[in-house]
């Protein structure tokens, strides 16, 4: 069964935007959710249950960085995560006439499917918290 991919972008307020691409890049209807855990978890089972068991996520890295839904996707949900750089997001955004974040995330979910732009993402691996803590 292919894999589908689901680009998530930060909309206006405190939204974030999800479209899932299958195979061939047809994209999804968007999915919001509030950027409250309940919500981020809810719409990776949207996800899950739309697109199938076998979803991967494309995000900005500074997205990664700055909110939790890929360190939930990881953890809760055991599903893939892919960092795209910020200048690869402003390319596909400039060059696909992107101006609403649906779009953006619908762009940024199609690049795993181009051989020449999956080799500049790279898989997102939290880190083991294990690893940080330092007995006394």
């Amino acid at each position: 069964m292919p894999v589908a991919y689901c680009g998530i972008y930060p909309a206006r307020g405190e939204t974030l935007v999800a479209v899932a691409v299958d195979a061939d890049g047809r994209a999804s209807p968007p999915a919001r959710a509030m950027r409250t855990d309940d919500a981020r978890y809810e719409l990776l089972l949207h996800l899950e249950s739309t697109a199938g068991l076998d979803i991967e996520l494309v995000l900005p890295e500074w997205v990664i960085r700055l909110d939790s839904i890929a360190r939930l996707a990881v953890a809760a949900r055991n599903i893939p995560v892919w960092s795209v750089p910020m200048s690869l997001v402003e390319a596909l955004r400039v060059v696909g006439h992107a101006e609403s974040p649906a779009r953006v995330a619908a762009l940024i979910a199609r690049a795993p499917l181009a051989p020449v732009l999956r080799e500049r993402l790279r898989r997102f691996r939290p880190a083991d918290r294990r690893q940080l803590q330092i007995p006394f």
